[in-house]
């Protein structure tokens, strides 16, 4: 049986500040976990159902896994999910370094002030499928280890490096080697825009776009056009507008 201890400890994990003191984030459901799993994240331990344990056997033995069999209830009693599936991993917070020379030679996505976890998560499986390496966020975004945002990516987090980085700083180094690209409500129009096989793209605020100390950077502002200005919508949403922009470098096959 589970310690109510580790309950609480588990229950903690929701509150961003304690997730980071401790580097720990929560993955929960079969798709996540396994993904997580055959990536080679660090899982501290693992909670799962007798079932999941049975239908996975092969994999967790392969890795060592730390697996500890709970009752349904008991995963119940300790998920962030309403409706809790199969596993519960306890996951090291993994750390990455940033490869300038790997950045100059692709395409990558830069989030600025972006609040919501379902936005940043279909962001992060955007970039998966789009093969985009790294999305780099600033300090104000929020977490990528959010459970709502580890539920959005569906396992995409396994393949995106996500770093929390001073956009200022990052861009400054990065400008001298790459064109740095903005999205805005006005700009040249997407499809009129001139793009190399590698760049950095801007995602601004779902309210308020990109901070005026982060658009002093942005060499070229470019927007979605829509058909009727004075009738459509004021804003796309932020993960429909990095999908429109990853679309058109694949179209012209600008994504390695």
């Amino acid at each position: 049986m589970i310690s109510a201890t580790k309950i609480k400890y588990i229950k903690a994990l929701k509150d961003r500040k304690f997730r980071s003191e401790c580097r720990q984030f929560i993955a929960e459901g079969p798709k996540v976990v396994i993904d997580l799993l055959v990536n080679r994240f660090e899982i501290v331990e693992l909670y799962a159902t007798p079932s999941f344990i049975e239908k996975n056997e092969d994999v967790l033995s392969m890795w060592h896994i730390n697996t500890i069999p709970i009752s349904p209830k008991e995963l119940d009693r300790m998920s962030h999910l309403s409706a809790p599936n199969e596993v519960l991993a306890i996951c090291s917070m993994p750390t990455y370094s940033i490869d300038y020379n790997l950045i100059f030679n692709q395409w990558s996505f830069v989030l600025d002030g972006v609040n919501d976890p379902g936005n940043l998560g279909t962001i992060i499986r955007i970039a998966h499928w789009l093969n985009i390496k790294y999305l780099f966020c600033s300090n104000d975004t929020v977490d990528v280890f959010n459970n709502k945002t580890i539920q959005s990516t569906m396992g995409s987090i396994a393949h995106v490096k996500v770093v929390y980085i001073d956009l200022v700083d990052f861009l400054k180094t990065a400008l001298p080697k790459i064109s740095v690209f903005g999205t805005y409500m006005n700009g040249q129009t997407l499809y009129e825009t001139s793009f190399e096989n590698n760049g950095i793209v801007v995602f601004g605020n779902e309210t308020h776009g990109i901070s005026d100390k982060l658009s002093q950077l942005i060499q070229h502002r470019i927007t979605i056009p829509r058909i009727h200005n004075n009738i459509g919508p004021d804003s796309l949403n932020v993960a429909v507008s990095a999908a429109i922009f990853g679309s058109e470098l694949l179209r012209r096959k600008l994504l390695a």
